[in-house]
C-alpha cells in the first residue's frame, strides 16, 4: 500500500500546485512556446521540454529542513521563490509546466534510488519508460544533473525500481 500512498500524496500536491501556478504556467507557455516552435519546428514539444528541464537543472539543490512530523517536499511556489527544491519538487514543476502546455507527462519516483524524475511522451531518442500494458514510451528526464531528455545515470536504469505517478 505504500506505493499507492506515495502516488496519492504527489497527486494531491499536484492538484493544489496546478491551480496556484496557473497564471505562472500561462506566462511561461506564452513566452517560451513560440521560441520552441521556431527552434525546432519538427518537434517543438521537445524544445519546450528541454528548455524547462535545463532551467530547473540550474536551481541550487536544497532540501527543506524537515522534522519528523513534516515532509521535505518544497511546495512549488516556494521553489520558484528560491526557498529550496530537490528531485521531487523539480520533477513536479517540470510536469506541471509540460501538462499546462498540453504535453502528456508524469512523475517517476523510486524508493530504492531515493530519487524522482519526469517522463513525457515524445518520439525523440533516449532512455524511455514504457507504461505497462499500453506500449506507450515516455522519455525520461533527470532534473538534478545538467543533461538532456533521455539521459539518465546507469545506476538508475532499472525500470522496475521506478513507480509512475500519473497526475490528474
Amino acid at each position: 500500500l505504500w506505493k499507492e500512498a506515495w502516488q496519492r500524496y504527489y497527486r494531491m500536491i499536484y492538484r493544489d500546485s496546478f491551480g496556484r501556478l496557473a497564471r505562472f504556467s500561462s506566462d511561461v507557455i506564452k513566452q517560451l512556446y513560440p521560441w520552441a516552435k521556431n527552434s525546432n519546428p519538427e518537434n517543438p514539444e521537445l524544445a519546450y521540454a528541454q528548455a524547462i528541464l535545463s532551467w530547473v537543472q540550474t536551481f541550487n539543490y536544497k532540501r527543506d529542513n524537515a522534522t519528523a512530523s513534516t515532509t521535505d517536499f518544497t511546495n512549488l511556489p516556494a521553489v520558484l521563490c528560491g526557498e529550496g527544491n530537490d528531485c521531487d519538487s523539480r520533477s513536479m514543476l517540470v510536469c506541471l509546466l509540460l501538462r499546462a502546455a498540453g504535453i502528456e507527462s508524469f512523475m517517476l519516483i523510486s524508493r530504492e534510488y531515493s530519487h524522482a524524475m519526469t517522463a513525457f511522451e515524445n518520439p525523440a531518442p533516449g532512455q524511455k519508460y514504457e507504461v505497462e500494458g499500453t506500449g506507450r514510451e515516455f522519455l525520461m528526464g533527470e532534473t538534478t544533473a545538467k543533461v538532456t531528455w533521455g539521459t539518465i545515470a546507469k545506476d538508475h536504469a532499472d525500470r522496475s525500481k521506478w513507480i509512475p505517478v500519473f497526475l490528474p
